[in-house]
């Protein structure tokens, strides 16, 4: 089992700019994310990056949070979720199963 995550990976990394952009919400409300345990970042000295997969569990936890309770199920883990940039670059967030 390898910890270390590969170049592509790597260049995956969002700024809390990007974070900010793709929920449509200020700097502040993504630090608020942070400190509420909700994102957890990836600090190198002073930068602060977000792997793809916390952005997406943050969406997904909350689209299941404000269904009715007899409509929650698990969601399709593999859907990517398309995000937009800060430079206006189209990726899409796709997570791995560990497999």
């Amino acid at each position: 089992m390898n910890l270390l995550p590969d170049a592509s990976e790597l260049a995956m990394l969002l700024t809390t700019s990007d974070v900010a952009l793709h929920l449509n919400c200020s700097i502040r409300t993504v630090a608020n994310l942070v400190r509420d345990g909700e994102l957890t970042p990836i600090r190198v000295r002073r930068s602060v990056r977000f792997h793809p997969d916390q952005l997406r569990n943050l969406i997904l936890a909350q689209m299941q949070k404000h269904l009715p309770r007899h409509l929650r199920q698990p969601l399709a883990a593999d859907a990517p979720i398309p995000v937009v940039l800060s430079d206006n670059s189209l990726i899409s967030l796709e997570t791995s199963d560990g497999s």
